[in-house]
């Protein structure tokens, strides 16, 4: 099972997979102007095509949602996935 943890101290953030004490997943945000800018998603590459990073994206949808933000992403593959599924058309930032 995968337990995806979350920290965010109002600034940046992210959501992460660890295994055995290692981050073998994550994806980092910081907030600009009440947003979330993911910056980064990195995958373990004994992980690596597996799903992991769109499970990454997805929380930070959810994520989202909850706090009723958008999602301005600045990592080319966030911005991929996101602008890849018409269901976050509501959620993503166009400036």
């Amino acid at each position: 099972m995968n337990d995806f943890q979350h920290t965010d101290n109002g600034i940046t953030g992210k959501f992460y997979l660890e295994q055995e004490g290692e981050i073998v997943a994550e994806i980092r945000y910081v907030w600009v102007s009440k947003r979330l800018a993911p910056e980064q998603t990195l995958v373990n590459k004994k992980l690596s095509g597996q799903g992991y990073g769109k499970m990454l994206i997805k929380k930070l949808v959810e994520y989202a949602r909850e706090k009723q933000v958008q999602i301005m992403p600045v990592c080319p593959f966030a911005k991929k996935v996101l602008e890849s599924d018409p269901a976050n058309k509501d959620i993503l930032f166009e400036p």
